[in-house]
């Protein structure tokens, strides 16, 4: 059952005080104080939650990065609480990606590798139930992952 508005903004406030979320957005406004890429990556990282249409960016989306200023959009209405950590690393890395290591994703090359690199610390990250022991596996969810996620991409 998705999230409700409250329910989302309490869990991003509960996830943003974790060290693995602090450190992303810690590098984020770090890497952003050299010659920012896009407008608004040299500010404090926002993050919010709503409840997503069907059109543009938010189209099918759990969750995006909109800009500028570069804010990260978490769709209430398309996450379940267990789904929400998942859309927040994975957008962190396009953050990341970005704001500091200053990779323009609306090029081919760059997103397809940004994508495989949110997949692979996100929905296919090592230790998770899904992928504990078989590295193949793990692979497999990589691949299919990023190919879907730019698959879907709005023109």
């Amino acid at each position: 059952m998705p999230m409700s508005l409250e329910e989302c903004n309490a869990l991003v406030a509960k996830l943003a005080r974790q060290p693995q979320f602090a450190c992303y957005r810690e590098a984020i406004t770090e890497g952003s104080k050299r010659e920012p890429i896009i407008d608004g990556c040299g500010s404090e990282l926002a993050i919010s939650c709503r409840k997503c249409g069907v059109e543009g960016a938010e189209g099918c989306a759990r969750a995006y990065l909109e800009a500028p200023p570069v804010a990260l959009v978490l769709c209430a209405n398309r996450l379940e609480e267990g789904e929400a950590e998942d859309a927040l690393r994975h957008e962190l890395v396009h953050a990341y990606d970005i704001c500091a290591a200053k990779r323009d994703l609306t090029k081919c090359m760059p997103l397809a590798y940004s994508e495989v690199r949110a997949a692979r610390e996100s929905e296919c990250k090592k230790g998770t139930i899904s992928y504990p022991f078989c590295e193949w596996f793990r692979e497999s969810c990589i691949r299919r992952t990023a190919a879907n996620a730019t698959r879907v991409r709005p023109r």
